[in-house]
């Protein structure tokens, strides 16, 4: 096999490897913490986005009268990552469908925020295809998770890189009230 084809090795930061206890927020939740799927953002066309309101958890919510790509969203060359309101959210169908859905999304939106007090809920769409990432679904795993592990860092330790490309932890700037998208009065 040509040599191209393997990744190349991580970057190896001897600054992560020793740090302290968190000081409140240790880690995000991923799972079952959103109250709805996410049928309607990412399949949904950016014509006809809005179009049906009562696919929508939230149909009077003010954002539905924005287009997909008015939400706030970061790119770079390697990914794209977007933030939408859970208003956006398709409820859970009532019939049953394999795989079938758990006992935990049967409990309502505030019931999710009431985990322990070092978590963080984070809903999360991970969408890694093959052909812009890699074939092998060991390495588009460990991608995903790798991402996780970054967003994490961010929320949690206030993580940020320096013009030297070194990561630099400010514990001072941690907790999800730094990452709430607030609408200006």
């Amino acid at each position: 096999m040509p040599a191209q084809a393997f990744p190349r090795r991580a970057k190896k930061y001897p600054e992560l490897k020793n740090l302290p206890k968190a000081p409140s927020v240790r880690s995000l939740k991923y799972k079952n913490v959103l109250p709805g799927t996410a049928e309607n953002i990412i399949f949904t066309p950016g014509s006809a986005f809005g179009a049906n309101r009562k696919h929508f958890l939230d149909p009077d919510h003010p954002a539905l009268q924005l287009s997909p790509k008015g939400f706030p969203a970061f790119r770079s060359p390697l990914f794209t990552m977007r933030a939408y309101p859970f208003a956006l959210l398709r409820p859970y169908s009532n019939t049953a469908s394999y795989p079938f859905p758990s006992s935990n999304r049967h409990y309502s939106p505030r019931a999710v925020f009431k985990d322990k007090a070092t978590q963080v809920p984070v809903g999360l769409v991970c969408i890694v295809g093959k052909k812009n990432v890699h074939n092998s679904a060991f390495i588009r795993s460990r991608i995903k998770s790798r991402m996780k592990e970054a967003l994490r860092l961010v929320v949690a330790r206030g993580a940020n890189v320096d013009d030297e490309g070194k990561v630099m932890i400010c514990d001072g700037e941690v907790g999800e009230s730094r990452w709430l998208l607030r609408a200006n009065d």
